[in-house]
């Protein structure tokens, strides 16, 4: 059941000096102070045992008190912990009717229905949402009365504090894992402990990426290449939850296991990714959902809902995972003027990474004429298309993890459709083709392709670059900067290879002052001249070789020796 749009939502009043779980009620709430950069609340108490209705949940809550000192509330946990206890409106108060529940039988990781995820847990009182979840997680009923225990004060804990059937199954999906496990193997409370401080050193580490660089004065992001995203559509569940958490879970769960070796690698969810094209915003249609959290409007193509999109990547076969990236749903969207800091602040470190939500997926979900909307071969030459778009570079993976989405019945072989691309017909195999190696081609074929295609703001396309080339820093994303300027003071964070190529093959010197090309004419690289044999540069081990000095040696000096000479190349005046 899609959620109605913006307009016809419902206002209801908060508390103010309290916060919100990631996964609100039905009716998003209409204080400002509700919608706040995630981040995780205040350490829970060491010994959760003796907190019977304290719930560590999958995803924390949106953001911590205003006053982060450790003071404790009446019940003895932080008071920046506890969820706020939520003015419903008058569906989520209305008691789910009887035959809803005694017909209703779950099956182990089943997926709910976009209504069964609306479900307020109070509405379904304790015993019918005790017997559902344990059923969707699969856990035995014939449990100790330590496990048991843990349970009912997790049941407790959702209908006391507002969660609705699909965040409660969001958390228990993962935070029940280690009850399916003896009860002799994990300790409980050593294992939810674990998960606080693997997500508090995963939050600590990424504030501390963003780093002013001392020698242009601009931000970039340090071990960029690191990076994992801030949130991830749970298609089960229906609801977006916090990445960030998921991994502190995994990683948790592996100790208390007993895993002694553990692989960073390894320590995430395996997910898909969703590529699309963006439509005409005249073709849109603005939705707040649920399945957000009503953090921001979700925009989708006109007549393309969020559950249609979400049931055809669960008929997905079972080599697909439950976890996808969206970015309309998992990368902060406008919410108005009052939030626009907010997104500004995660978009400097989301939007220059997203290439690796691409590179981690296990299979690549791609939409070429609009998410959610069928194949086409129309319109291939249109700028909005997905082939034109500078954005979906860095989105492109091997043939065998990427699957076309919006398939329709009787086209067999999507990928020999022809459609038109710069005035002749040709086959979407062949169009697609060149673009398969652009994560490892030269700067030249690169910026030749990124130059054509197009972007909603210039700077887009300068992010997109400098992931490509696999840069030991990237910059801090910033529309509001010039992509002109960008280039020009981050050119020295470029690895050595695609500087030596600019330095050997353009043809010109820079219009900006400067020994590299502008920006403007790096987009329009010249085509290289046929009658030239153009190849990579070569050299001897090691390139460039450094000399120490010696007493009479200028220290500024670097020795570079074995240089080759390349035949048919000169530099024009």
């Amino acid at each position: 059941m899609q959620t109605p749009p913006i307009s016809s939502q419902r206002s209801h009043q908060m508390n103010p000096t309290m916060f919100t779980p990631i996964s609100s009620p039905l009716s998003p709430p209409r204080n400002p102070t509700m919608f706040t950069p995630i981040s995780p609340p205040l350490s829970p108490p060491r010994n959760p045992t003796k907190n019977p209705t304290m719930f560590t949940p999958i995803s924390p809550p949106l953001s911590p008190p205003t006053n982060e000192s450790q003071v404790v509330n009446k019940d003895g946990l932080p008071s920046g912990y506890l969820a706020p206890t939520l003015q419903l409106p008058a569906a989520h108060k209305t008691i789910i009717p009887a035959s809803k529940i005694i017909e209703r039988h779950f099956e182990a990781a089943e997926a709910l229905s976009a209504e069964e995820a609306d479900w307020p847990c109070r509405g379904m009182g304790f015993k019918f949402l005790l017997r559902a979840l344990t059923q969707l997680v699969g856990v035995s009923a014939q449990l100790t009365d330590d496990y048991a225990a843990w349970i009912r004060a997790d049941i407790s804990w959702f209908i006391q504090h507002g969660f609705d059937f699909g965040m409660a199954y969001a958390c228990t999906r993962k935070g029940w894992r280690p009850l399916l496990l003896p009860d002799d193997v994990v300790d409980l409370a050593a294992y939810r402990n674990e998960i606080w401080d693997e997500y508090n050193k995963a939050m600590e580490w990424r504030k501390n990426i963003l780093v002013l660089d001392e020698e242009t004065g601009y931000e970039v992001i340090e071990d960029p290449y690191e990076v994992k995203p801030n949130r991830i559509w749970d298609l089960k569940s229906n609801r977006v939850v916090d990445y960030t958490m998921l991994c502190a879970n995994l990683t948790a769960y592996a100790k208390v296991a007993g895993e002694d070796e553990l692989d960073p690698e390894e320590l995430h969810y395996d997910s898909d990714d969703i590529t699309h094209s963006w439509t005409k915003d005249s073709d849109k249609v603005v939705y707040n959902t649920s399945v957000n959290g009503y953090q921001w409007p979700v925009r989708f193509p006109a007549r393309v809902t969020i559950e249609q999109v979400r049931r055809e990547l669960l008929s997905f076969d079972s080599n697909y995972n439950d976890y996808v990236w969206l970015d309309v749903m998992c990368l902060r969207q406008d919410a108005g003027a009052r939030f626009a800091m907010i997104k500004d602040k995660e978009w400097k470190i989301d939007v220059p990474t997203i290439g690796n939500i691409y590179q981690l997926a296990t299979c690549v979900v791609r939409y070429l004429n609009g998410l959610g909307r069928v194949l086409s071969n129309r319109g291939w030459d249109d700028e909005r298309h997905w082939l034109q778009r500078a954005w979906t570079l860095q989105e492109i993976r091997e043939p065998e993890v990427t699957h076309n989405g919006g398939v329709p019945a009787e086209i067999m072989h999507p990928m020999n459709i022809m459609g038109e691309v710069n005035g002749r017909q040709i086959s979407l195999r062949k169009a697609l083709a060149p673009l398969a190696d652009y994560g490892c081609c030269e700067l030249y074929d690169l910026t030749r392709e990124m130059g054509r295609r197009k972007a909603t703001n210039e700077a887009d396309k300068v992010a997109g670059l400098f992931y490509l080339l696999h840069t030991t820093r990237l910059p801090a994303y910033s529309a509001a900067v010039p992509a002109s300027e960008v280039w020009v003071r981050c050119f020295h964070e470029l690895p050595f290879l695609p500087r030596l190529e600019i330095l050997f093959d353009f043809p010109y010197r820079g219009d900006s002052g400067t020994w590299f090309p502008s920006w403007s004419q790096l987009m329009n690289w010249p085509d290289r001249k046929p009658e030239l044999t153009y190849e990579p540069p070569q050299w001897d081990d090691p390139f460039p070789f450094y000399v120490p000095p010696s007493e009479n040696a200028d220290m500024s000096h670097l020795y570079i020796t074995n240089v080759r000479l390349v035949p048919n190349v000169w530099l024009e005046p």
